[in-house]
């Protein structure tokens, strides 16, 4: 019985020591030589390249439309206040002109008060036209 399994064990260790043999024989034959290496580096280099060149363009396309978009809402909020300040501003001024048109007195106060409504107005086109400057 300690003979055969003593063979078992020594067929066993050749076994594992062949294929360690054959499995580094494989790996030194599978490896790339130096000019192999500098080749696929190259190609990997010039692949790199176009990528970053494309990452480039899309960033630039990203912020331009980024920039697009809050020029857009920018505007729009500028033009929504003009627009709320230009009727209320005709509002007040029509109703006025109304009263005046009727033979009424107005109170100067209540003409008065359509000046602040005017310079608001002023102020959100100088927002404007900074807005357009930049």
């Amino acid at each position: 019985m300690k003979r055969i399994f003593l063979t078992i064990v020594i067929l066993l260790v050749t076994g594992i020591a062949v294929f360690a043999q054959q499995a580094t024989a494989l790996e030194a034959s599978s490896r790339p030589t130096s000019s192999q290496t500098r080749e696929d580096a190259r190609e990997y280099l010039t692949q790199g390249r176009s990528l970053s060149s494309q990452f480039t363009s899309s960033q630039a396309e990203l912020n331009a439309r980024n920039t697009s978009n809050n020029d857009a809402h920018t505007f729009g909020q500028l033009r929504a206040e003009l627009d709320r300040l230009e009727a209320a501003i005709t509002q007040e001024q029509n109703r006025r002109a109304a009263s005046l048109d009727k033979g009424l007195k107005v109170e100067q106060d209540s003409l008065d008060n359509i000046q602040p409504l005017i310079d608001q107005y002023n102020a959100k086109l100088a927002e404007l036209e900074t807005f357009l400057s930049r």
